[in-house]
Order: structure tokens, then C-alpha cells, then sequence
């Protein structure tokens, strides 16, 4: 089947339910092809094997684009989305399977893959004279951003494919940016590549104007609430 025992050492009391998968000993839930932690069912397919699928689609995830317009009506950019089509719930929502993957080591790979696939689609577009002037938003969670190589892993990604950092924008949340120590020397490697960068959720930590005056940020995006 596909349910494995979640490495506590207990061995084979795992059953092999569809949505009941668990070791016999801790109670700890994992499955060949998902994350799973403590006694609620929570699972997402990803990354176990190391393939990606047709069209930028892994394990069922995606990216979609939200447009961003200026004042004047004119589009200039867009905000990379990501969503997640399970193969029996339907569309999940990222508030569901985000916090499971920030709570894992998942959250990790998934940025990778964010990165690398919002990439391939500024050069897409930068390929098409109508659209090679949009700039792309890509959200930046605090573990990956945290992550000792995440700027080279960042500068391989636009090498790769071929893209003007300046079509780049990285989003950090404001508790990002306040809990890393090196923040001021990773914001500014970034900004002296091209990347552009804007702080989210503005207003939901402590930080002061005059704090926010000494980041190297191009954008700030000031919390709904």
C-alpha cells in the first residue's frame, strides 16, 4: 500500500486506509507521498517523488496569476498565486495546506518550486513584446527565506531561465523581516541584484516608520485588517 510507518521505530502497525493512515505507537501520520502530523488527517501530495507534470503542475499544485494595475488602468505586473487541486476535495484552499507546510521541512521545496516555475513564466513573457515589461510578485516565506543560500538559490533561478531581476519581486511579511538578524545585508544583496522587494502585511508587527525607512524596500502593502 501506500502508508509507511512515520520512522519512530514501532515497524508495520500502520493501516492502510485511504484517509486513516497511522503508526500504531505514536499516533504520527505520514504517507509515501505527503506530510502528515498528529491525530487530525491532513495531507498533501507533493514532492515525494521528484517529478513535476505537464504545464508547471506538481503534485497537484499550481500557479495562478493575480494581474496588478496601475492608476491609470494599465496592467503591470501580476502576483504569483499558488494553489492546490486535490484529486478528492477539489481546490484547497492555501490557508489550509500552507501552515501544514510551514510546520515541515515542505516549505522549503515548495518556495524552490514557486520560484523557479514563477521564473519560467517572466521569461515566457519576456519572450512576448506586449508583455516582456511585467514584473512578477512571489511571496517569501520566513523559512525559506532563513535558508543559509537562499540569494545564489534566488540568482540561479533567474540565470537559469533567463530573466531581468528587475521583473522580480519578492514579498516578505513584515514578522520576516523583523526576525532575521542578517535582514539588512540579505535585503540589500537582493536590491543590488535588481530584485525588487516589498514588504506585506504591513502594520501587523511592531516595526516603526523610521525602522521601515532604513529597509531597502521598493513596495509596502499595508494589512486589510
Amino acid at each position: 500500500g501506500g502508508w509507511r510507518c512515520c520512522g519512530c521505530g514501532d515497524g508495520g502497525r500502520c493501516c492502510s486506509s485511504r484517509c486513516g493512515g497511522f503508526c500504531g505507537c505514536c499516533g504520527r501520520r505520514r504517507c509515501r507521498s505527503g506530510y502528515w502530523s498528529g491525530r487530525r488527517c491532513r495531507c498533501f501530495f507533493f514532492f515525494a517523488t521528484g517529478s513535476e507534470g505537464s504545464g508547471g503542475h506538481q503534485g497537484g499544485l499550481a500557479l495562478h496569476y493575480q494581474p496588478q494595475f496601475a492608476l491609470g488602468g494599465q496592467m503591470v505586473g501580476a502576483e504569483a498565486l499558488l494553489r492546490w487541486q486535490h484529486p478528492q476535495r477539489g481546490m484547497v484552499s492555501p490557508g489550509e495546506f500552507i501552515a501544514v507546510a510551514e510546520e515541515s521541512e515542505l516549505i522549503v521545496p515548495m518556495g524552490q518550486w514557486v520560484l523557479r516555475t514563477a521564473c519560467r513564466q517572466l521569461a515566457a513573457w519576456q519572450a512576448n513584446p506586449r508583455l516582456a515589461g511585467l514584473q512578477l510578485s512571489v511571496n517569501v516565506s520566513a523559512r525559506q527565506f532563513h535558508q543559509p543560500d537562499f540569494v545564489e538559490s534566488v540568482t540561479l533561478a533567474l540565470l537559469e531561465c533567463g530573466v531581468r531581476p528587475q521583473l522580480l519581486k519578492l514579498e516578505l511579511t513584515e514578522s520576516v523581516v523583523m526576525a532575521v538578524g542578517e535582514t539588512f545585508d540579505l535585503l540589500e544583496r537582493l536590491r543590488d541584484l535588481g530584485i525588487s522587494l516589498s514588504l506585506d502585511d504591513f502594520g501587523t508587527g511592531y516595526s516603526s516608520l523610521s525602522y521601515l525607512k532604513m529597509l531597502p524596500v521598493q513596495q509596502l502593502k499595508i494589512d486589510k485588517s
